[in-house]
């Protein structure tokens, strides 16, 4: 048993080091726990004191050793195709080769069999034959090969031989004032007559053009134009008015060509009142005017 406050004091201080506090409570009263309890409180806070300055940072530590290299991250998914490109513009015409050397002569033909034996009869005697046909048996002049016009009696078969074209009985007997003009049949059917151009009977000429380049088509009066289109060419039509020419256009290339009109004319072709049309490769089309403002397709 502890029995003054110095004792009681030095007690507490040892039990505090030792961290014992409960071992007091098998030596005291209640009455004295009471009070260690208190003194405990009272030494406990001496003991404690103010908190001290937060110490220095210590040095900086060696560098750990490097890490091992992580694996290898899956592939990503394969990305989507491009769409494909546009078309390229088709090359130009190459230049025409070098003409290529001169072939070997070839073998002689066989030679052809003989010729059978020739009439017996004499010259005179074939004029009369000849002159004794009737109607459609009779030979006209183109029967008669390798001789002179001068020596065919253009007015029958061997009567008196015609030289002149104005010494027929069916034909104009002048050449006065017929300059630049053409010879065509009588409306009647009776005979020749002269006729200007573009008249009855001159008839139409035609031109067929391949093409190596962008162009308008021709306009010449009685004229039939071809055009054979080779390559990506833009094609323009000649006015429409007065126009009474026939146009063909075929379309030899690979992709499609447009033909547009002239001014404020039109083109009819599938539908009406167009201002340019488009033929498909290898396609064809007709063209002729109305000679005022519309081309139309026949």
């Amino acid at each position: 048993m502890l029995k003054d406050l110095s004792e009681i004091r030095k007690f507490i201080e040892e039990e505090i080091a030792d961290g014992d506090n409960d071992s007091h409570r098998q030596s005291f009263s209640d009455e004295q726990n009471d009070t260690v309890r208190k003194f405990m409180n009272l030494i406990t806070q001496e003991k404690k004191g103010e908190p001290g300055e937060p110490g220095k940072d210590g040095p900086e530590g060696p560098e750990g050793p490097e890490g091992k290299p992580g694996k290898d991250g899956r592939d990503g998914k394969d990305g989507v195709d491009g769409k494909d490109g546009a078309d390229g513009i088709d090359g130009n015409d190459g230049e025409d080769g070098i003409n290529g050397k001169d072939g070997k002569d070839g073998r002689d033909g066989v030679n052809g069999r003989d010729g059978q034996d020739g009439s017996p009869d004499t010259p005179k005697d074939i004029v009369k034959k000849l002159e004794s046909l009737k109607g459609d048996k009779r030979l006209d002049a183109s029967a008669i090969k390798n001789l002179p016009i001068q020596d065919i009696p253009l007015s029958g078969m061997f009567g008196k031989a015609v030289k002149s074209f104005k010494a027929l009985s069916d034909t104009p007997n002048t050449y006065v004032g017929q300059a630049n003009k053409v010879v065509s049949v009588k409306s009647d059917e009776t005979g020749l007559e002269f006729t200007a151009p573009g008249g009855v009977g001159s008839g139409i000429t035609r031109t067929v053009v391949v093409t190596s380049g962008n162009f308008t088509a021709g306009s010449t009066a009685s004229v039939d134009y071809v055009y054979l289109i080779s390559g990506a060419h833009a094609v323009s039509l000649p006015a429409a008015t007065g126009n009474s020419n026939r146009y063909t256009f075929k379309n030899n290339h690979s992709a499609a060509v447009t033909i547009s009109r002239a001014g404020a004319d039109v083109i009819n072709y599938n539908s009406n009142g167009l201002t340019s049309i488009t033929i498909n490769p290898l396609d064809s089309v007709d063209l002729i005017s109305n000679n005022t403002d519309t081309w139309s397709s026949i």
